[in-house]
């Protein structure tokens, strides 16, 4: 959240500057503050996208994860499954529980804890 708010704040600096340097208050001539206010305004435009459509991400991957999670408990209790389709669940749910860690490792740093949804942080891995 940090990040997006500087870089809302960066845009609105130079899009107040902008405005009084337009108007002929400002005697200098700072093309370059006009390719940083460009620069600040698409980075803060793609955070708005990115943002969104990755806590979706996170939510779906947590459906994932359940469904993942009820599978594994069914073949546990059924008796005639494969060796090898309780091994191929076993590596799923594998790679599912070093998602689960790795995703709540990113969710706590302070710099990209804005980007996670919080439903991570409440999940345990599968035993």
């Amino acid at each position: 959240m940090v990040i997006l708010l500087v870089f809302f704040g960066l845009t609105l600096v130079c899009g107040i500057a902008g405005y009084f340097y337009a108007k002929g208050i400002e005697k200098y001539d700072i093309n370059g503050f006009y390719f940083a206010c460009l620069v600040f305004g698409i980075i803060f435009v793609v955070i708005l996208i990115i943002v969104p459509i990755s806590r979706m991400d996170d939510l779906a991957s947590i459906a994932g994860l359940r469904a993942l999670e009820k599978t594994f408990n069914e073949a546990r209790e059924n008796s005639n499954i494969s060796e090898f389709e309780l091994a191929a669940i076993q590596q799923s749910v594998a790679e599912k529980n070093a998602w689960i860690a790795s995703s709540q490792f990113w969710a706590r740093h302070p710099l990209t804890n804005w980007f996670w949804h919080p439903d991570i942080l409440g999940l345990e891995p599968i035993k």
